[in-house]
């Protein structure tokens, strides 16, 4: 295969100039449009590494705590020293409903589809992070292929194809499939997805589908290989259309989750299928500019574990800004309604001002709720594997707080010192049976500081240049002054990398190190989880278009496992193979 990709990469592929040359369009995006101040509604835009990374490195510069427990096991995120579910994941503009469960296992959604990922701001929509997939950003044809093998049997394909058809359609496809055996029992993983963009510039609209399966085993219980085994499928078919001020999307996603106890003998199946339809529109009444938009879904569940449940919920939102020069107020808000919860309120206030170039002041106060997960108020009827297993109290009440923030944020930085007051906060603990359960536990306070900071300092040349050498500085993380309530959740999180980087036309090359902090954990019998601090290193280099990149991961084999049933990943190696061709 490496004889391939060197013949190949001779060709010069990048600079054949035979190839019909197409404009470049602009490809509609379902996003809060910016308002005539300038002052983003987002907080980070992040984008992914060289190194073809997991989501957890790409997100190094943001403020998220991210629990990820090895190669395509779960990945999920935590902000501000709450559960997952309080973090809400959007994909290219649109919720991403997880109505059993509450929250997202990222590891489905392939980082190699991803353009970038951005950090909603408390404004119209909730808190969390938006995906967004890649779209066609070239003038001709472009492909990708590239190929990885590394420790614990690890190996993963990945081609991206895109083809401008006309000045105005065209089409992006991307997929990967990747396997690992683990390097302990029940460790094993699985994972193919593939990824469709097909768009308009002419009658502004664009398709996205993309379609994933997962399958993985929980390690760190004693069993054979067959015990507990989790497989997941998810669907997600997107139409968007309207123009860049007004514009609607109608959207399909399909979870289904399988869970296969050899222990128990037990074997858990559900199928959650939603239906949605939302629409975003901008007006400039010249005094005051307007934002407004209407969400309605519809769930189907069907479970053997949890029943059969259909949940209809219709949101409306509306927010207005005005701009005095340098300054803007905003004031907006969120009306939920759930046919099985009462109608739900989620005002913000925000202040921005501008200090220097793209550097704001910033403050807000917003109101948020979390509706209990159908997981956190239903009785199994089956058992559940270990890990996974809650019993559900059909009285809990949905969680509200009011969250006040402060500090600044900027083109290469961000600071936030913010405090949270809950009313009805959702924890969970374990009953006098040694069952978890959740509960509300009344009134609750917490505060603490989040950062990230991602800058380039530019040895040689600039932004944008043929020729560049330059220091790239990443790190984010967030730190609770009060101790945390929360089992699982750290007081102290965070991530850093420093990495030196090489470009010119025909060669590239950079070395980059990174580190992780994870401080003291409560588990669920009231011991201690042990500190995690983990370093990794990667390079590349680049001929042209075929690149050559190495990673090694958790250098000092440290040990501490970031949850309880999943041990931390050991020492571990890989080797990619990356070539670009123009044709």
């Amino acid at each position: 295969m490496l004889l391939i990709f060197l013949f190949l990469a001779n060709s010069d592929s990048t600079l054949v100039d035979t190839a019909i040359v197409y404009e470049i369009p602009t490809i509609l995006e379902f996003q809060t449009p910016a308002d005539s101040s300038g002052i983003p509604h987002t907080l980070e835009t992040l984008f992914p590494g060289t190194y073809g990374y997991s989501l957890a490195h790409t997100v190094d510069a943001a403020p998220f705590t991210v629990f990820e427990l090895g190669h395509w096991q779960p990945v999920v995120l935590s902000r501000r020293g709450q559960y997952p579910p309080s973090c809400r994941v959007y994909l290219n503009g649109h919720g991403l409903e997880e109505t059993v469960f509450g929250y997202r296992n990222l590891a489905i959604l392939p980082i190699q589809f991803l353009d970038r990922i951005t950090i909603n701001r408390p404004y119209l929509s909730e808190t969390g992070v938006c995906l967004h997939t890649k779209i066609n950003r070239y003038d001709r044809p472009f492909s990708m292929i590239s190929y990885t093998t590394g420790s614990h049997g690890t190996s993963q394909y990945h081609i991206d194809f895109t083809r401008p058809i006309t000045n105005d359609y065209g089409l992006f496809l991307s997929g990967v499939y990747g396997k690992s055996a683990g390097f302990e029992q029940n460790d094993s993983s699985e994972i193919g997805a593939a990824y469709l963009n097909m768009y308009s510039a002419g009658f502004p609209a664009r398709l996205d589908i993309m379609f994933s399966l997962n399958d993985f085993g929980i390690p760190g219980i004693v069993g054979d290989t067959n015990f507990a085994i989790v497989e997941s499928r998810f669907l997600d078919a997107c139409l968007l259309f309207g123009s860049p001020l007004h514009k609607a999307a109608i959207y399909h996603t399909r979870n289904d989750h399988a869970y296969h106890d050899s222990l128990q003998g037990s074997s858990v199946e559900i199928r959650e299928q939603v239906i949605g339809a939302e629409t975003k529109s901008y007006t400039d009444l010249g005094i005051a500019e307007v934002q407004y938009g209407v969400t309605g879904t519809y769930s189907d569940i069907e479970s053997n574990c949890y029943g059969s449940h259909t949940v209809r919920s219709l949101t409306a939102t509306a927010g207005v800004t005005r701009a005095f020069g340098r300054i803007r107020f905003s004031i907006a808000s969120r009306a939920a309604f759930r046919d099985d919860y009462p109608l739900q309120l989620a005002p913000t206030f925000g202040f921005d001002a501008m200090i220097i170039d793209r550097t704001y002041l910033t403050a807000s106060v917003s109101r948020h709720f979390r509706i209990p997960s159908i997981a956190e108020t239903t009785i199994p009827a089956v058992p559940l594997p270990q890990a996974y297993y809650l019993i559900g109290v059909d009285t809990l009440k949905t969680e509200h707080f009011w969250s006040q923030e402060i500090g600044i944020t900027g083109q290469f930085l961000t600071v936030m010192v913010y405090r949270q007051d809950f009313t009805e906060q959702i924890i969970i603990e374990k009953d006098e049976d040694d069952v978890l359960m959740p509960k509300n536990s009344g009134s609750s306070q917490s505060a603490g500081i989040e950062f990230s900071f991602h800058p380039r300092v530019f040895l040689q040349g600039t932004a944008g240049g043929k020729h560049s050498t330059f220091v790239h500085l990443t790190a984010g993380g967030n730190y609770l002054f009060d101790e945390n309530q929360r089992i699982l959740l750290p007081r102290e999180y965070a991530r850093a990398s420093i990495g030196i980087h090489r470009e010119t036309p025909r060669f590239g090359c950079s070395f980059t190190a990174a580190g992780l902090y994870i401080g003291e954990r409560t588990d669920f019998s009231g011991g201690t989880i042990e500190i995690v601090r983990s370093l990794s290193l990667a390079a590349s280099i680049r001929f042209v278009s075929l690149s050559f990149i190495f990673r090694m991961n958790n250098i000092f084999d440290e040990r501490n496992p970031v949850l309880p049933e999943y041990p931390a990943r050991p020492r571990s190696y890989f080797f990619s193979i990356h070539w670009e061709f123009q044709d």
